[in-house]
């Protein structure tokens, strides 16, 4: 018998959320052949999505069975969009447990899905400016970044323009302007908040720059303002890579997308080069392997440490890009922080706005924007 001849990819890539989703479509789009591995299963609209779900229709109203979330996801439910509505676009702990010292809790918040966690991000889009780049030089701590603002901002534009991002023009060197869709208008509550705290404090406000449609914009509507975006989207009237990047580089018939192939490492050439991974079927159990002149491992900070640490090989010993030991250590997952009060005495009623909002306002970096030598170059 002959022996198949292995198919080779010109693009392999690991990971279908904000990043890979944009890998593949640019290289589709250029005509490069990509097979995309995703870890976790496909979500399908009608199944998954319930923005437009009432309470009522719910079992515990949204607030979900708490026996059930304490035993299933005692950490994804302390994630604000982990709940009875939408849940399921967050991992089962049980499925998929990881370790940590006793001394040093980590939240580890996993959405494992064609998409990842572009389903339940807020879609806070923002841009760094040569604050961050170039802080070293301002505040004598640490090293600057070796690129500037001026070599990122031409791809700034190109992925706004495309993924759709709502916003007003500041004129803020320390939080710079984009290619925007309108903004979309405060709140009556915000409207008065920005009135005060510009009278007060002189600082500015502005609406949050959101990867949400104030327009219809390549061929997506307009949000409707249900402001249940973490819920899904059937209109696709924000970003998620599923609703937009995916279905472009799709388009180009170049793209192969495999679900539920988790990859445990990968396959190293004898110049120490990648040509594809390993990878399991989460469903079947089956182990397999996938080639391509050009791996891409974009499975997100912690995910993709992994894979590159378990890729050991005689080129490398200790993992792919380990030479140094550095290698998962000095990692950075997104992570919030959230609080506040306050009261607006002349804003007084039970009555919520008939439109929904999914942004708020934003006061944007005051303290040291003008550069000064301190330590804070945020506020």
């Amino acid at each position: 018998m002959v022996p198949r001849r292995r198919k080779i990819y010109d693009a392999l890539v690991i990971g279908s959320g904000a990043s890979g989703g944009w890998v593949a479509k640019e290289l589709a789009e250029r005509g490069l052949t990509v097979l995309m591995l995703e870890a976790g299963p496909p979500r399908v609209p009608t199944r998954d999505f319930t923005e437009h779900v009432w309470p009522y229709q719910l079992k515990f109203r949204g607030f979900g069975n708490q026996q059930q979330f304490l035993r299933t996801q005692p950490v994804q439910r302390l994630c604000y969009a982990c709940d009875e509505y939408s849940h399921q676009f967050f991992v089962n702990d049980l499925e998929h447990p990881y370790t940590f010292p006793p001394d040093k809790p980590f939240m580890w918040i996993r959405g494992r899905q064609v998409g990842g966690k572009t389903f339940c991000w807020a879609r806070e889009s923002y841009r760094f400016s040569d604050n961050e780049f170039k802080a070293a030089s301002h505040d004598g701590y640490g090293e600057d970044w070796p690129i500037s603002y001026a070599e990122l901002e031409p791809y700034y534009d190109l992925v706004e323009s495309f993924i759709g991002v709502s916003g007003s023009r500041e004129g803020l060197p320390q939080m710079p302007d984009g290619q925007f869709l309108p903004p979309m208008a405060l709140s009556c509550g915000s409207v008065m908040a920005k009135e005060v705290i510009e009278r007060k404090f002189g600082w500015r406000v502005m609406p949050d720059r959101v990867a949400n449609l104030t327009v219809n914009h390549r061929g997506r509507p307009a949000c409707h303002y249900c402001d249940q975006c973490a819920r899904g989207c059937f209109t696709a009237s924000y970003f998620n890579s599923p609703s937009v990047t995916l279905p472009a580089a799709a388009k180009t018939g170049k793209l192969t997308l495999v679900s539920d192939a988790v990859v445990s490492h990968l396959l190293m050439d004898r110049n120490g080069r990648a040509q594809g991974v390993h990878y399991i079927d989460r469903v079947t159990h089956e182990h397999r392997e996938a080639y391509a002149a050009v791996v891409v491992i974009a499975a997100g900070a912690l995910e993709s440490t992994r894979i590159l640490l378990n890729s050991k090989s005689p080129s490398h010993p200790d993992g792919v890009g380990n030479s140094t030991g550095v290698l998962g250590h000095y990692l950075m997952d997104h992570f919030t922080i959230e609080g506040g009060g306050g009261f607006i005495p002349r804003l007084r009623s039970s009555k919520r706005e008939a439109v929904g909002r999914p942004c708020g306002f934003l006061i944007p970096k005051y303290v040291n924007a003008a550069n000064a030598r301190e330590r804070n170059n945020n506020f």
